[in-house]
């Protein structure tokens, strides 16, 4: 598959789950360099937090991810009332749960990004 065709498919994705998730924020982009997903941006409104919209859209992102042999990369975010996050220490463990491992240590991959704090590999 062309790079612009997978850019392509990667956006239509956000902006489809975006809107069918009502999300606040959701933005994704392919690192060229790595040819991975960036997951650059997500917010779930307030209203639908603790709902599990948060973990319906990793799992189709997951998903789509695996099915094109895909690394997803991410930096966590830092504690914000404005955005909604409550700690850096609760996103790092949501995703794990979603299978991201902290880009530190034996498992520390040069070739991402210097700004990604965590990765998951394609299963």
């Amino acid at each position: 598959m062309e790079v612009r065709d997978f850019s392509s498919r990667l956006q239509r994705l956000a902006s489809t789950l975006r809107r069918r998730h009502s999300l606040s924020r959701f933005d994704l982009s392919h690192d060229r360099r790595s040819d991975a997903i960036e997951l650059a941006d997500v917010e779930v409104p307030r209203h639908l937090r603790k709902q599990g919209v948060g973990s319906r859209v990793m799992g189709i992102l997951t998903k789509f991810a695996d099915k094109h042999k895909k690394r997803i990369w991410l930096h966590t975010g830092e504690k914000n009332s404005l955005s909604g996050t409550t700690s850096r220490g609760r996103l790092v463990k949501f995703y794990r749960v979603h299978g991201f491992v902290p880009n530190k240590g034996k498992r520390k991959d040069y070739a991402l990004s210097r700004f990604a704090s965590m990765y998951r590999n394609p299963k």
